[in-house]
């Protein structure tokens, strides 16, 4: 895969009350480093108005989302097993369960697919059972402009 890249991300949080799903599309930056594959993008919130800088690694099974600006998580995705960490917010911190049900990892040389599945509690309460799919292929290859 080369360099320049465009992610797509879509997520789906299902909880008992209703159905969240959040999509998203940037240009990035991709390299493979000692058999891990790195994926640096930077996301714009619109309702905070600031710019975000992540990271996703890929290594074997598990994908780690790290995630900085005002408020920072990195989230860790390991098939089978419940990850825990803190979500910093100006607000103070959510201690974050990540229990992965499944990942897929599909993997050629111009795009890369991922797709996890989730169940995420927040302070030791459960709140939705979630999807994450990612899309990451060559800038070169994408058919797709950003401006």
């Amino acid at each position: 895969m080369q360099k320049d890249i465009i992610i797509s991300i879509n997520g789906l949080h299902n909880s008992d009350s209703q159905e969240d799903s959040v999509e998203m599309i940037a240009p990035g930056k991709y390299y493979n480093k000692n058999g891990k594959h790195y994926i640096m993008y930077e996301e714009v919130s619109e309702e905070a108005n600031e710019v975000y800088k992540s990271t996703i690694k890929v290594n074997d099974n598990v994908i780690e989302v790290i995630r900085n600006g005002s408020t920072n998580e990195h989230l860790v995705f390991e098939e089978g097993k419940k990850n825990i960490s803190y979500y910093n917010t100006p607000f103070g911190n959510m201690l974050i369960g990540i229990t992965t049900n499944k990942i897929d990892i599909n993997d050629n040389s111009d795009e890369m697919n991922l797709s996890i599945d989730y169940s995420l509690e927040v302070n030791y309460e459960p709140l939705s059972d979630c999807n994450m799919t990612i899309n990451i292929k060559s800038k070169e290859g994408a058919g797709i402009t950003l401006m």
